[in-house]
């Protein structure tokens, strides 16, 4: 084995449809000597996409998917009043902007978001049918509650239907499907080198970036329905990811928890990355627990 000298910058180009830009940096081999075959089979080519991505130095590492543009950071602007409120109201719901249990008044959120009374009659229903909102018959809607029950159930489910889209997506991705993975892989852990995602200004950044690895894993599924309820499930367990993100204090190595993800599903090792990511859904709500039990940790003062 070769050992390149450093600061070179070295491109290797994988299959026909991905190209990686990055520094050897004694780490990354070259097979030289009598037997570059066999050299080949000791480092594979998931391994340095791996190393690049998340030893490298964040700005030093390029990837480029040829058939495959960059994760989006949304689904596009909204349509209508009524998708912009919806967009609106459920983000402010996932961060908590809109306390958990309180009462989610017309005129308020009139003069909150500036959008008429029934735009948000509209969104509100389509929020209730995702669970992030509770409708009280003839008094309303109010943010839905969080709970221990709630975030147990949720986590289960989550589990299952994340297990079941990765199972398939693994079993039947194709070139493209890994260019979207190492694509989104490369963007996320350009994020967390430093803990980004603790802090609340970053958050949401880095929100984006892990959803869109999450969902580049699963997006071989073709189950249609089963895609729709994990995404429901997504957000709502993202109530109680924002919860354990927003506590540094508390020790947990992300990056290499993705890291050890990506590898298995690029490897197609279905056993491995379906147990590494129910294992990463499960440890964010053992963190999310612990906190409930210890304090109330969504004390704040609602939005008027």
């Amino acid at each position: 084995m070769y050992l390149h000298p450093k600061n070179i910058v070295c491109q290797y180009k994988y299959r026909d449809f991905l190209e990686i830009s990055l520094p050897c940096d004694g780490y990354l081999m070259e097979p030289r000597g009598s037997d570059p075959q066999r050299a080949r089979s000791e480092i594979s080519i998931f391994q340095k996409i791996s190393n690049a991505l998340f030893r490298a130095a964040p700005n030093d590492v390029g990837v480029r998917a040829f058939d495959s543009a960059d994760p989006p950071d949304s689904a596009g602007p909204p349509k209508t009043l009524s998708d912009e409120a919806y967009r609106r109201m459920r983000d402010d719901l996932i961060a908590g902007r809109l306390v958990p249990g309180s009462r989610l008044r017309i005129e308020q959120l009139k003069a909150d978001y500036d959008i008429g009374a029934s735009p948000l009659r509209e969104a509100l229903s389509r929020l209730a049918s995702e669970g992030l909102v509770t409708a009280q018959g003839q008094r309303g809607f109010r943010a839905s509650e969080v709970s221990l029950p709630d975030l147990e159930d949720i986590t289960r489910v989550r589990i299952l239907l994340e297990v079941q889209a990765i199972e398939e997506s693994v079993s039947r991705g194709d070139d493209a499907w890994e260019a979207r993975l190492v694509a989104a892989a490369h963007h996320l852990a350009k994020a967390e080198p430093r803990n980004a995602a603790r802090s609340n200004a970053n958050f949401n950044d880095w929100e984006r970036r892990n959803r869109a690895f999450h969902d580049s894993l699963v997006s071989a599924c073709t189950s249609r329905l089963l895609l729709h309820f994990r995404e429901v499930i997504y957000d709502q367990h993202q109530r109680y990811r924002r919860i354990a993100i927003s506590h540094p204090e508390i020790p947990r190595d992300v990056r290499e928890e993705h890291r050890l993800i990506f590898e298995a599903a690029l490897a197609r090792d279905i056993p491995s990355v379906t147990q590494l990511s129910a294992m990463h859904i499960a440890r964010t709500s053992d963190l999310v627990r612990e906190l409930l039990r210890k304090a109330d940790v969504f004390t704040r003062t609602p939005k008027r």
